[in-house]
């Protein structure tokens, strides 16, 4: 931290093509690049998230779960409360997040910009965790299905259709899924 610059200004500014790592600290978003350099992206205004996200493309970010970041330095309010850790862009575009009810259980889509603009995409009795297929034309679920076998991972159109059970859950639940970048296989916790 002794290398921030402490007069920094802030600007939200593109991906370079060789990465960066970013971080919050003292309410502002900062990135580091592969040669060591510190960028302030954002005063946070006030905001101090125990984490962000990434949209797909590296455009915008994720705030916690209430608030995206856009690139042009707005923030916009998802409409999710500040408790759900279980968001997740949308695939491949990150134009829109899901998530679970925590109150229901019900799986939410929302417009990334507009949180009046949501859909109820369930297709489960409950939803602990969903991730898009990275080619967006699919999700992965967990929790109770309603085909009364309990809890279990369920694939489904990005819109909730056709869902189909691909495997049963033990013991607990599932609170985290993930595909592996090339949409073959994904990781679940």
């Amino acid at each position: 931290t002794e290398d921030l610059p402490a007069d920094a200004s802030c600007t939200m500014m593109p991906v370079p093509a060789t990465g960066q790592t970013t971080f919050v600290f003292e309410g502002k978003l900062w990135a580091v690049d592969d040669t060591g350099e510190f960028a302030c992206l954002a005063d946070l205004e006030g905001r101090n998230p125990s984490w962000i996200q990434w949209s797909p493309d590296g455009d915008e970010v994720l705030i916690g779960p209430d608030v995206v970041l856009r690139n042009d330095g707005r923030f916009v309010e998802t409409g999710y409360f500040p408790e759900n850790r279980a968001l997740r862009w949308s695939e491949p575009t990150g134009k829109a997040l899901i998530a679970p009810n925590a109150q229901t259980g019900h799986l939410v889509w929302r417009n990334a910009h507009d949180s009046t603009d949501r859909i109820d995409v369930s297709f489960m009795d409950r939803t602990t965790a969903a991730v898009y297929h990275p080619a967006g034309k699919h999700i992965v679920a967990a929790g109770t299905g309603g085909d009364g076998l309990g809890e279990g991972i369920f694939l489904a159109s990005n819109r909730g259709a056709n869902p189909t059970r691909l495997g049963s859950i033990e013991h607990g639940e599932v609170t985290g899924l993930a595909f592996d970048p090339t949409g073959d296989s994904f990781t679940f916790l």
